[in-house]
C-alpha cells in the first residue's frame, strides 16, 4: 500500500484555511453580511440596550439644553453603534429600547406622544446599518463615521419632522436645534468609528488565539 506523506499536510491546511475563513467571517460586523439575530446579536441587542437604560437613568446621557426638546442626548449612541456591528434587527431592537425610555421619561412635553418619541427611533440603527453596508467596501472607517453621522441625523430629522407634522413645535425651532444636532451627530461618527476599531481588535485577537 502506498503512503502519500502530504495528504495529512494538505488536509492541515484545508482545514487552517477553513478556520481563517471562518475567524475572518466572524471578526466581521453582522451589518457588511445584510444582517442576522442570532446568540451574538442578542448578546449585542442586550448589552447595548442596558447601555441605553444607564445613560438615560443615570441623567449621564442628557444634557439640559434651552430648546424644545429639553436634552441633547447621547443615548443614541449605543443605538448607531449597535445597528453598525450588530445590523439592522439589532440596531431597530435599540431604536425600540431608546424610543420607549423617552416616551416614559417624557424630559419633554413632546415626547409625551410615541409618535414623536419612539417611531422616529426606530430609523436610527436602520439608516446606520444601511450607509455602513453601502460604504463598507470604499473603506470600514469611513462607513463606520458616516454611519454615525446620519444614523444621528435620522434621529433628529424624524423627531423634529413628527413634532412639525403634529404641531407640537413652530418651524424656527428646527434652526436653534441645529447647532446641537451637529454635535450629536459628531459624536455618533467618533464613537461609531471607535467601536467598530475596538471590535476588529478584540475579534481579530480571538480569532488569532483559536487558530493557535
Amino acid at each position: 500500500m502506498e503512503t502519500r506523506p502530504g495528504a495529512p499536510r494538505a488536509a492541515r491546511e484545508t482545514k487552517s484555511d477553513g478556520v481563517s475563513e471562518q475567524s475572518e467571517r466572524e471578526a466581521e460586523p453582522a451589518s457588511t453580511r445584510r444582517g442576522a439575530l442570532g446568540r451574538r446579536e442578542l448578546l449585542m441587542a442586550g448589552s447595548l440596550g442596558a447601555v441605553v437604560l444607564v445613560l438615560g437613568i443615570s441623567g449621564l446621557g442628557l444634557i439640559p439644553v434651552p430648546n424644545s426638546t429639553g436634552n441633547a442626548t447621547l443615548l443614541h449612541l449605543p443605538v448607531v453603534v449597535g445597528g453598525v456591528l450588530g445590523g439592522p434587527y439589532v440596531g431597530l431592537i435599540l431604536g425600540g429600547v431608546f424610543g420607549t425610555f423617552s416616551w416614559v421619561d417624557h424630559a419633554a412635553p413632546i415626547f409625551r406622544d410615541p409618535l414623536v418619541a419612539v417611531v422616529p427611533r426606530l430609523f436610527i440603527g436602520l439608516v446606520a446599518w444601511w450607509v455602513f453596508f453601502r460604504l463598507a467596501s470604499r473603506g470600514r472607517y469611513l462607513a463606520a463615521a458616516a454611519a454615525g453621522a446620519l444614523g444621528s441625523a435620522a434621529n433628529t430629522a424624524g423627531v423634529l419632522s413628527a413634532a412639525l407634522l403634529l404641531g407640537y413645535i413652530p418651524a424656527y425651532v428646527v434652526l436653534a436645534v441645529l447647532p446641537q444636532a451637529l454635535l450629536e451627530a459628531a459624536l455618533a461618527a467618533i464613537a461609531v468609528a471607535v467601536a467598530l476599531r475596538l471590535w476588529s481588535a478584540v475579534s481579530g485577537s480571538r480569532a488569532g488565539r483559536r487558530e493557535e
